[in-house]
């Protein structure tokens, strides 16, 4: 028989938690889709099926929870792509080549990270300087110094090589729709994502002339 209402031991932190991570993956879903600007707390609210003094309850304000909403995404792609300490016995090419397959599978499994750089770069302001600080600069400077260590001689900045790759991703993924009708593609599809994958690093590896 349930317990909910009735005061049993850890019941109400089992709901509160519950209840601000519906709100969490309802604002994500919102924002994602319309922006920080085209979102109110209000449909949040409606969203996650929440009165809205909850949400005040949970978060301080409307940019408090774009910060909570957006930051575990972040963690996960852009935090793992500056995390290279389990390569360092590899060899500068091949720490190359993993941390690419790292990011690149980071960012496919984390779309809103995509979506949220779209909305966010479009009008720069404090939301996307919070954004750079925390988590792309490590990310890209992280990926500027692998690129130099494998390839010592390259002759153009390392951020033609990072936009290029973060350029394929957003169109390839953030064109589903597209890409699916036109091409008969899938890019959710697992073998697809493989393929792609591997196609961007035996790109930027020829590229660099690492093989």
């Amino acid at each position: 028989m349930s317990t909910k209402g009735k005061g049993g031991p850890g019941t109400k932190k089992q709901d509160d938690e519950q209840t601000r991570e519906r709100i969490l993956k309802a604002a994500l879903e919102l924002f994602c889709r319309s922006g920080f600007e085209g979102v109110t707390i209000s449909e949040i609210a409606r969203q996650a099926d929440a009165a809205q003094p909850i949400i005040y309850y949970y978060f301080k304000d409307k940019e408090a929870l774009w910060k909570s909403a957006v930051a575990p995404a972040f963690e996960r792609a852009m935090l793992r792509a500056a995390d290279v300490q389990d390569l360092v016995d590899l060899k500068p090419s091949d720490r190359l080549s993993v941390s690419l397959r790292r990011y690149i599978k980071a960012s496919v499994e984390n779309l809103e990270v995509m979506k949220t750089m779209i909305h966010e770069s479009a009008s720069p302001g404090p939301r996307l300087d919070w954004l750079i600080e925390t988590y792309l600069k490590p990310a890209h400077m992280a990926t500027e110094f692998q690129l130099r260590e494998a390839a010592p001689e390259l002759d153009v900045p390392p951020v033609f090589v990072i936009s290029l790759v973060v350029g394929w991703i957003h169109f390839f993924f953030g064109s589903r729709n597209l890409i699916k009708t036109i091409h008969d593609v899938d890019p959710h599809d697992p073998e697809v994502r493989n393929a792609f994958t591997d196609f961007c690093v035996s790109q930027v590896r020829h590229a660099l002339k690492l093989d």
